[in-house]
């Protein structure tokens, strides 16, 4: 319990000094050296505006998609697309936005129920 109490408080705090800084860039937490798995944060200004990582992203993607989008979700679009970006993810809600798919208020919401998810599973993995 100890334990998971430092691990915790010193991720809180770098995470309070990246809010501070009004930093921008990627956080990555590595587990340990024998995980494969790995979770990204990433903020701007200080602000966590994407996650992913951890186990099952496209079906986390799917999720929050048919969740928040249901119409647009059995449109098959999401089955057609493509991306060669590394943060696919974004890339393609970035390409349902532009193309007038989805709104700003669902991309909102996509993201944050993305953002959730990747933070709760990454707790329950590590610390339960």
């Amino acid at each position: 319990m100890t334990t998971e109490i430092t691990v915790l408080t010193k991720i809180a705090d770098h995470l309070m000094v990246l809010q501070h800084q009004r930093a921008t860039g990627e956080l990555v937490i590595t587990p340990s050296k024998q995980s494969s798995f790995q979770w990204k944060l990433y903020f701007y200004l200080g602000r966590l505006v994407y996650a992913t990582g951890g186990s099952h992203p496209v079906r986390r993607w799917y999720r929050a998609f048919k969740r928040h989008c249901p119409a647009f979700y059995k449109s098959g679009w999401l089955t057609k697309v493509q991306s060669t970006e590394e943060l696919w993810e974004v890339d393609l809600i970035n390409q349902a936005l532009q193309q007038g798919l989805i709104n700003s208020a669902q991309v909102r919401a996509i993201v944050q129920s993305i953002v959730q998810e990747v933070i709760l599973r990454w707790w329950a993995k590590n610390f339960h």
